[in-house]
């Protein structure tokens, strides 16, 4: 059984907003490090992953509005999402490198 006391309640509000505050700032971070990674890209790339996760096209739209093959442009998107996971990796090992 807990037994918590007035005093404990500032102490644990504290930590909670610490926490949402640490969070918030990873996410920012990480959001920098994914538009670093997408800045990266080829330009075909980079505008297929713009078309399909920031406008939400889907990718038989993007097709239409690219011209390119449905399978196309599924392939590209596969491609340009490894391509972003590799390019993410190593813009976080080179920001990890400069904070030693």
């Amino acid at each position: 059984e807990l037994e918590f006391s007035d005093e404990m309640v500032p102490e644990i509000e504290f930590h909670a907003v610490q926490q949402d505050i640490l969070e918030a700032l990873v996410k920012d971070e990480e959001h920098k490090n994914i538009g670093e990674a997408v800045s990266r890209l080829p330009e075909k790339y980079c505008v297929l992953i713009g078309l399909r996760y920031y406008w939400d096209f889907s990718e038989k739209d993007i097709a239409k509005i690219t011209g390119l093959k449905y399978s196309t442009v599924r392939v590209y998107i596969h491609r340009a999402l490894k391509m972003l996971l590799d390019i993410y990796n190593e813009i976080d090992k080179e920001h990890n490198d400069s904070e030693v």
